[in-house]
This record gives structure tokens, sequence and C-alpha cells, in this order.
């Protein structure tokens, strides 16, 4: 599944990635699922945060300790 990135104007010290309530239950995963998220030139791993608000369907969140991957 692909999905547009959001960059979230929070830092966590963590890695996490925020998803659709919609999007994570069509894939199956959950709040504290760890998720490989990759675009042609990185990977990164991050924890599941899920939202109904923040991020919409086809949009996933990260934080700016990962928005790095984001372009």
């Amino acid at each position: 599944m692909e999905f547009k990135v959001k960059e979230i104007d929070i830092e966590t010290g963590s890695s996490e990635v925020i998803i659709n309530k919609d999007d994570a239950e069509e894939l199956g995963v959950h709040t504290s699922d760890k998720i490989k998220i990759a675009d042609d030139e990185k990977t990164i791993f991050g924890t599941v945060l899920t939202t109904d608000e923040l991020v919409n369907c086809g949009e996933v969140g990260i934080t700016k300790d990962l928005d790095d991957l984001k372009g």
C-alpha cells in the first residue's frame, strides 16, 4: 500500500508513525505495533499510533524524529 507522507510537528524522542484508523484496520495493524516504511532510497521502522483526525486515509504521519524520509 502506498501512502503520502505528512510531517507531524512534534518531537517524541522515538520513531512514531501515525496512521488513520481506517487504514490501520485495512492493514491489520494496531497501536504499538512496529511497522516498516520504505521508499526507493530508505527504509525505517516505527511504532504505530492511530488517529481519526491528524492524518487522512492514504496518509502516514511521521514525527520530526523520522522526517528525513519525507520527500
